[in-house]
């Protein structure tokens, strides 16, 4: 049996976090001396494993790209491209910091235009599921429909030209509509995050450690 099997079957590692979290808690609403400097060892260790985490991400990415890079797999040379931008962006980021030319260059002109395109694919194949899905069978639909087409066309340059009305009414939905179902979603996800809180500091969810997801059951 591992060390973590063993971790997980007597419930250390769920009381570890728990103490953890209560620890941040306390030190977050009541001052208690001493309790700060426990913080700021936790805080120094998120931080250590986030490096780590940093570090074995990009040498998983580099094996796993030099893998099929020397095997001549299928479109091979991106994996060429996928480690001379990192290694590239990592060096620069040594050298000279985050105003390092080619540092600033990977960020602002590599990652920046990938996101974009990323995001403007992901927002075609939501449109086209979008339209697939909705069906004016209500006047509810007939209501998401039409909002869903006037924040079309003010989003874009051209919605305007098209017909000027789409300005005011696209501000308004954004602003009043849009917010409120925003805020409510916002809402809803801090009580969740809340919960799940909660539910881990009592050692009721234990999924984290993986297994069961309640204590006792794994």
């Amino acid at each position: 049996m591992s060390t973590l099997e063993v971790l997980k079957k007597t419930s250390i590692l769920a009381g570890i976090v728990s103490v953890a979290i209560a620890i941040f808690i306390v030190d977050y609403f009541v001052k208690v001396p001493g309790i700060s400097n426990v913080v700021t060892v936790l805080s120094d260790w998120v931080t250590f494993i986030e490096w780590f985490g940093l570090i074995f991400a990009a040498a998983s990415l580099t094996v796993r790209n030099v893998r099929d890079i020397r095997r001549q797999k299928e479109e091979w040379y991106f994996g060429v491209i996928t480690l001379g931008a990192l290694y590239a962006g990592i060096f620069g980021y040594i050298i000279g910091g985050v105003n390092n030319p080619v540092y600033s260059f990977m960020v602002e002109q590599v990652k920046g235009v990938g996101q974009a395109g990323m995001f403007a694919l992901h927002g075609m194949f939501i449109l086209g599921a979008s339209l697939k899905a909705i069906k004016a069978k209500s006047l509810t639909m007939v209501a998401a429909i039409l909002s869903f087409i006037i924040i079309l066309f003010f989003q874009a340059p051209i919605g305007e030209i098209i017909w000027p009305g789409f300005a005011p009414l696209g501000a308004w939905l954004t602003d009043v509509i849009l917010n409120a179902g925003t805020r409510a979603f916002v809402i809803c996800a801090a009580l969740g995050s809340v919960l799940l809180g909660l539910r881990m500091l009592l050692g009721i969810d234990r999924s984290y450690v993986g297994g069961g997801g309640k204590g006792g059951k794994h």
